[in-house]
């Protein structure tokens, strides 16, 4: 058979006042803790600040949308201004070759004109 061993714990002395000032020193520090505990709770939970940090990165996030779509603007914007330069020189040299034929047809014109007396009509 085993035999129970019970521990021997003295039987505090509840007379001794260092005893009596320990343990109200331990709950007014244990309702110090709580209370400061709830009161950070309380400062949290009413500081909206999870409420603001959705908004500024929700901002965030709205501002860096903005700046990728003003990127990709001024890209479009870049292409178009080449486009439109392609479009100019093209034009440009369009004119350029219709210069020498207006040329000619003044030089036609003018040598029908020579050719021909101003009593007949023209065709």
């Amino acid at each position: 058979m085993s035999q129970l061993v019970i521990p021997f714990k003295p039987k505090p002395n509840t007379n001794d006042p260092a005893l009596l000032k320990k343990k109200d020193l331990t709950e007014l520090g244990e309702n110090i803790v709580n209370d400061l505990g709830k009161t950070v709770k309380s400062l949290v939970k009413n500081s909206n600040l999870h409420e603001n940090m959705s908004i500024i990165s929700k901002s965030f996030a709205a501002h860096e949308g903005n700046i990728s779509q003003t990127d990709e603007m001024i890209k479009q914007m870049q292409q178009l201004s080449q486009e439109l330069m392609n479009q100019v020189k093209f034009l440009q040299n369009s004119l350029q070759q219709i210069e020498p034929l207006n040329q000619k047809v003044n030089e036609i014109t003018t040598s029908i004109h020579t050719s021909v007396p101003s009593s007949q009509p023209h065709l």
